[in-house]
């Protein structure tokens, strides 16, 4: 893949995230090997780790982006945001934006998946941030929307970071688990061994690299350590203390001790080197001790870094 950018998630990681991340910049296809089975992949429920650590910003994405950095928020879907009294906001939104089904990307798109989200038809984990705030929306024209609370809510940008757009052609009143956003993948299969995501030739920002991810699911971390070390995966997400230590030299192992944000990881722009020399810095942190293959490289809240094994 030469020195394209890599976007994949490799889960908790935001790999949606926030948590660390891992670039494969030799291979079209990446594997990831997670602790556990996704419940579902409600894009509503992303905020549970082993849901958000394959949808965030993979399959759909957010109106906003926290800054894993400063903390506070960045464009996402929306790309400006003003606040018109205590308990209203207005939001521009992104131009050129398709979902993977083909259906435009607007205004009442954003009305349609927050009605989802809130209108209580369905379990939505990602509405607890919102306490018991009571949200209107009303498209203002295509691309401006405004959302006012019954309550005054001065972070409502930061809180916008749950709300996962998707389809208007999604069912309003129904969990799902073939999810329609506007990431870079969409979801090709999802059976109980594993899920895969294929990328998006619709998307609206940068291409992604690697055309397959695939994930499967492994509760034993020697296990996960093993595939990793083996090639039968590329990476995985969480391993213990012990087989970090342990592994042998066919890992590179990261330990980080942010997992502030453990529900997402994403690569974005980590590129392989030749050297031992850190890569381009990505925008993702979080996981508390990650194990990569040789020639990949781990995300840190200050940058990529290559590790080499002494």
């Amino acid at each position: 893949m030469g020195n394209k950018s890599v976007r994949v998630i490799a889960g908790a990681m935001v790999v949606a995230g926030w948590a660390g991340y891992a670039a494969a910049q030799n291979a079209s296809e990446i594997k990831i090997v997670l602790p556990e089975q996704p419940a579902n992949l409600e894009p509503c429920g992303t905020i549970i780790t082993n849901v958000g650590q394959i949808l965030s910003r993979n399959v759909v994405e957010p109106l906003t982006i926290i800054d894993p950095k400063s903390g506070q928020p960045t464009s996402g879907l929306a790309t400006e945001w003003k606040q018109t009294d205590p308990n209203t906001w207005q939001l521009k939104l992104r131009e050129g934006v398709k979902f993977q089904d083909g259906a435009a990307f607007n205004a009442e798109a954003v009305k349609f998946s927050i009605e989802r989200m809130t209108g209580g038809k369905l379990t939505c984990s990602n509405i607890a941030k919102f306490g018991n705030a009571k949200l209107t929306v009303t498209p203002i024209d295509d691309l401006t929307v405004e959302i006012k609370s019954d309550t005054p809510q001065p972070i409502l940008p930061t809180l916008l970071s749950v709300v996962m757009i998707v389809s208007p052609n999604t069912p309003a009143d129904k969990a799902v688990n073939d999810p329609v956003g506007t990431g870079p993948f969409k979801l090709s299969s999802f059976t109980p061994q594993t899920v895969v995501l294929e990328a998006f030739d619709g998307y609206w920002g940068e291409k992604p690299a690697i055309a397959r991810a695939s994930y499967v699911w492994r509760p034993e971390s020697s296990i996960r350590a093993a595939m990793v070390e083996t090639g039968e995966a590329d990476l995985t997400p969480s391993i213990a203390i012990q087989d970090c230590h342990q592994s042998g030299n066919g890992l590179r192992l990261s330990e980080l001790g942010d997992d502030s944000d453990p529900h997402r990881c994403r690569v974005r722009s980590a590129r392989r080197r030749a050297d031992s020399q850190g890569a381009e810095p990505c925008d993702r942190l979080g996981w508390s001790c990650a194990a990569f293959r040789r020639g990949r490289a781990a995300c840190f809240a200050d940058g990529c870094h290559r590790h080499q094994r002494s």
